[in-house]
C-alpha cells in the first residue's frame, strides 16, 4: 500500500470513528432529552468529522495519522 493509500485510509477510518461516536451520542440524546450535554457533543463529533475530511492530503497532520496508529483496527 502506498503512504498516501494509508494516509486516505487511516483518515477515513477516524472519520468512521467519530461518525460512529456521534451516532451513539445522538442516541443517548434522544434517551436523555433533558439533559444537554450528548446534544451538545454529537454535535461537536459531527463537526469533528467533517473537518477531518474537509482537510487537504498536503496537510501536514493529515500526513501524520498514520504515525500514531500501528494497527488496521485502532479506532
Amino acid at each position: 500500500m502506498s503512504a498516501e493509500d494509508h494516509v486516505a485510509q487511516t483518515r477515513a477510518a477516524l472519520v468512521d470513528f467519530v461518525c460512529d461516536r456521534a451516532l451513539w451520542r445522538a442516541a443517548r440524546a434522544r434517551e436523555w432529552p433533558g439533559d444537554p450535554r450528548n446534544h451538545r457533543s454529537a454535535e461537536a463529533l459531527d463537526s469533528l468529522a467533517v473537518w477531518v475530511k474537509s482537510l487537504p492530503d498536503s496537510d501536514e497532520r493529515v500526513k501524520r495519522l498514520p504515525s500514531y496508529y500501528s494497527d488496521e483496527d485502532a479506532f
